[in-house]
């Protein structure tokens, strides 16, 4: 093109081409797929849903660990996590730029335990490690903003397991008495 007076103001005037000299692209992206469920913890089962904000942006999707591409399943309806699961996800839109690649990890844990199973009758928990959900029991002493312990609702009776346990959450908020539902991972810690 020429630089030149453009209606009376410094212009460039019948430009050939154009480049961008910072690198950047200034197409926009997609917005990133969100999941329904947050990662982490589930129970064998749980239907895991992919929206974007992204008007007619299509969600391809990957199990394997593998980068998802528009050659790799399209996502068309809820996803059921059976096994550990990390579901990698990307939103293609025509006019813009791949969204970022997001990863939800997903584990399964067990669940219809009791605090007693957990402890187990003997010095490890056999569950160590795993994840459990929905351990019913009531806050018996708040140790700081970061644990508490519980007790069971309803104890087995057995003097070899205990009905008690350490529960860590940060910023718990929890008071002695409060009725709490706990999920998470089991650990031994001395």
């Amino acid at each position: 093109g020429s630089l030149e007076s453009y209606f009376t103001v410094p212009g460039l005037k019948s430009p050939t081409d154009i480049s961008f000299i910072d690198g950047e692209d200034p197409t926009p992206k997609a917005a990133a797929p969100v999941s329904s469920v947050a990662p982490g913890a589930v129970t064998s089962g749980t239907q895991i849903s992919l929206t974007t904000e992204t008007e007619n942006g299509a969600i391809y999707y990957t199990t394997d660990g593998s980068v998802p591409t528009e050659n790799s399943t399209r996502y068309t309806e809820p996803i059921e996590i059976n096994q550990d699961t990390t579901i990698k996800a990307v939103v293609i839109a025509n006019g813009l730029k791949d969204s970022d690649v997001t990863s939800f990890a997903y584990y399964i844990a067990v669940s219809g335990l009791q605090i007693h199973d957990i402890q187990g009758a003997s010095h490890y928990s056999p569950y160590e490690n795993q994840y459990v959900a929905d351990i019913e029991g009531v806050v018996t002493y708040v140790a700081d903003t970061n644990n508490f312990y519980i007790q069971s609702l309803t104890p087995d009776k057995n003097p070899s397991t205990s009905e008690g346990i350490l529960v860590y959450k940060r910023s718990h908020g929890l008071s002695p008495g409060d009725a709490v539902n706990i999920s998470g991972q089991v650990k031994e810690w001395v």
